[in-house]
């Protein structure tokens, strides 16, 4: 086919260093991400050797871009092998892999130039104890990983070779990308770095016992052999205590009893007593690292004895995030709603109480927010009153009956000058009852509505 041909010629994966502008302290993880201060970079701890790793980063037209640096001396570009490898990889589309750009051919150093993801890796995230998983958010990972490996199985690159917690990249909306696959011959024959036997053989926790057995095992991978990858993984989502979680033992001792296969038909893997998950989930692990490939259920497989996970979830956690937004919003407005009219209904009451205990003018103005302003009068006759034997009555009645007993001679005496000086006047009542004194401003015949109180409650 000529048209291919000429796409496989076209070389239009090549970038050109002088274009990417490189960001050297821009790289970030979510480790450093969290914190307020420290170094725009993350560095994980890999034992008595450390290995630091730092992300380059830089801006290609426009868009940021990850290197990843590829130490090779030459790469023959004329390759057929590599060209349809370089193609393949330039038309991969998922939401869940992370995509191929380009790379750079530079004398000693060549990179793959992918896009950025700011979160940093998945492993970076489960070694954070200050970033709380709970369940939508393991359901959403465990997703996103299925769906990208599905598609890298069912792509031209066929399998992965590589699948680990630090190759699970996380971009800005919290969306897991599979990330370091594929370009087998273009990376072919590279200086590895060498941190020390411990850093050296964690690389391999992840790798199946068939593939650890071999002299020279396919750099590519298998299928199977990415199922097993991603049993270690779920193993390493579910305990937060690394891939192999309180075992004492070394990297390479862990290696070297997982290529020995199983002793008294049990094969060394991670313990799952400590895991506190549905029992399907457990199943579904201990089958992804079956001793036996063939015995292994491939990832769509997986996926559907999964799938429960994700029972009243959208696709992804930030899909997950947006609808409980919405939720908590749309029940916000409804609080809002309730505590409106229960403010109406005790501002009312407020009123009522006020208009109650003083003149309707001064209750107003209250009301209003306005200051009480002072009223003047002309003339005003101040008339003192005496009940005789008073004391004697109140000590031989009740509370209610000196109450009532007063209402009558005030509402009495009040239609009574009422009647002959035809004028507004006001009464003036202090008493004492109980240990309270309540004062009581009244006009006209108001005194018959009027009610007493004391400190005890209302007569």
């Amino acid at each position: 086919n000529w048209r291919y041909e000429q796409a496989l010629a076209s070389l239009i994966w090549k970038i050109d260093m002088k274009d990417i502008h490189l960001q050297p302290e821009a790289a970030i993880s979510a480790l450093s991400m969290l914190g307020t201060t420290g170094p725009q970079s993350s560095s994980l701890s890999l034992g008595p050797d450390q290995e630091q790793r730092f992300t380059k980063m830089g801006v290609y037209k426009g868009t940021l871009v990850a290197l990843k640096p590829v130490k090779k001396k030459t790469i023959d570009t004329s390759s057929r092998e590599i060209k349809l490898e370089l193609k393949v990889m330039r038309d991969l589309r998922h939401d869940n892999i992370v995509q191929f750009i380009g790379a750079t051919i530079e004398p000693g150093m060549t990179h793959i130039v992918t896009e950025y993801c700011s979160k940093g890796s998945l492993e970076d995230i489960l070694e954070n104890s200050d970033l709380k998983l709970d369940e939508m958010f393991i359901a959403s990972i465990v997703s996103d990983i299925l769906k990208g490996m599905i598609y890298i199985h069912s792509s031209a690159v066929v399998s992965h070779g590589n699948l680990k917690s630090s190759n699970c990249l996380v971009d800005s909306r919290w969306v897991i990308k599979i990330s370091d696959f594929g370009l087998c011959k273009f990376k072919s024959k590279q200086e590895l770095p060498y941190h020390g036997e411990h850093a050296n053989y964690k690389r391999f926790l992840w790798t199946a016992p068939e593939l650890l057995r071999l002299y020279k095992p396919p750099p590519q991978g298998t299928q199977k052999g990415d199922v097993y990858s991603f049993g270690i993984v779920l193993h390493e989502i579910l305990n937060r205590n690394g891939c192999y979680g309180d075992c004492h033992l070394t990297p390479k001792e862990i290696v070297q009893r997982v290529k020995d296969g199983p002793i008294n038909g049990v094969p060394f893997r991670p313990s799952i007593s400590e895991l506190n998950c549905d029992s399907a989930i457990l199943t579904t692990l201990v089958a992804c690292w079956d001793e036996e490939p063939d015995l292994r259920p491939d990832f769509k497989t997986c996926r559907k004895n999964l799938r429960f996970m994700q029972k009243g979830m959208r696709s992804n956690i930030f899909d997950n995030m947006m609808m409980m937004m919405e939720k908590y919003a749309n029940n916000l407005e409804s609080v809002v709603a309730e505590r409106t009219v229960e403010l109406h209904e005790e501002k009312k009451k407020t009123e009522t109480l006020l208009h109650r205990m003083l003149p309707s003018s001064v209750a107003a103005q209250l009301v209003r927010g306005q200051p009480v302003v002072p009223e003047a009068f002309d003339s005003v006759t101040i008339y003192f009153s005496d009940i005789c034997g008073f004391t004697a009555m109140s000590s031989e009645s009740t509370p209610l009956q000196v109450s009532h007993t007063d209402l009558c001679l005030y509402t009495f005496g009040t239609d009574t000058i009422r009647s002959i000086v035809k004028a507004d006047f006001t009464w003036l009542l202090i008493l004492f009852m109980g240990t309270q004194q309540v004062t009581r401003v009244s006009t006209g015949t108001g005194w018959s509505n009027r009610r007493f109180y004391t400190d005890t409650g209302t007569l």
